[in-house]
C-alpha cells in the first residue's frame, strides 16, 4: 500500500570523522535547489513533490544552523515517488557532489563505503518499485 515506506538511505560521512561545517552544508544544499522545512532540506521535483530529504546523521537529526555532525542522510521513498529509479539516480547525483565539496565518503544505510553492488541492488528495488506501481495503475484503471 502508498503508506509503507520503501526507503533508500545514503549517508555521507566525514573522511576524518570531524564535523562538517554546518554554514557550508547550508549553502551546498541550498546552492542544489533544497528547501530547508522544519530543520531538514527537502529536494523536490517540478511539481514541488519530495524527491528526497537530506538530514543529520546524528539523532534528532535536524540540520539547524548550529548543528554539530559528521554524517549527513538522505532519505527517499520509493513508494512517493512518480519515477523511483530517475529519483534514485537523482539523490545519488546529488550525494556524489555534496561528497565531493565536503570530503565525505558515500555510504549505504549502515554506513560502510557505498559499492557497485550495492548501487545495482538499490537500482533494482527502485526498478522493482516502478514495477510494481505501473501494475497498480493498471488494475486501477
Amino acid at each position: 500500500s502508498q503508506d509503507e515506506q520503501e526507503l533508500i538511505i545514503l549517508n555521507l560521512v566525514s573522511m576524518d570523522k570531524s564535523n562538517f561545517d554546518i554554514n557550508q552544508v547550508h549553502t551546498l544544499i541550498k546552492n542544489l535547489d533544497a528547501r530547508y522545512i522544519n530543520g531538514f532540506f527537502s529536494y523536490r521535483d517540478i511539481h514541488e513533490k519530495e524527491i528526497f530529504r537530506i538530514a543529520s546523521g546524528i539523532s534528532p537529526g535536524l540540520l539547524k544552523s548550529d548543528v554539530k555532525t559528521h554524517v549527513l542522510l538522505l532519505a527517499l521513498d520509493l513508494n512517493q515517488v512518480s519515477n523511483p529509479l530517475k529519483a534514485f539516480e537523482i539523490m545519488l547525483d546529488s550525494a556524489s557532489i555534496i561528497s565531493e565539496k565536503l570530503h565525505a565518503s558515500i555510504c549505504d544505510a549502515s554506513r560502510a563505503p557505498l559499492s557497485k553492488q550495492m548501487i545495482e541492488h538499490l537500482k533494482s528495488k527502485a526498478q522493482e518499485v516502478s514495477h510494481l506501481k505501473s501494475l497498480q495503475i493498471l488494475q486501477n484503471e
